[in-house]
């Protein structure tokens, strides 16, 4: 497995994460939910406060804080790989 391979999986390790362990904090709509699996998708491509400028408003059904928390969820878990 080259470097990109192994980045591509980190990054995918990261959301799986990330998104379980959001979901487990409560009771989310199945659209609540796939507005956080888009804030996490959007995680590896911009910074933390662009995804919150975008997600963290009306565009969203998940408040500010949720988007704040699901950033953060996704830093932690990919800084926490190995």
């Amino acid at each position: 497995m080259d470097d990109i391979e192994s980045e591509l999986l980190a990054i995918q390790d990261a959301m799986d994460i990330a998104f379980k362990a959001f979901c487990n904090q409560g009771d989310y709509s199945h659209e609540q939910k796939r507005d956080a699996y888009a804030v996490l998708q959007a995680c590896p491509t911009m910074s933390g406060q662009d995804v919150i400028d975008k997600f963290g408003n009306s565009q969203s059904l998940l408040n500010t804080e949720e988007v704040v928390q699901l950033v953060g969820l996704y830093v932690w878990s990919f800084k926490g790989r190995p």
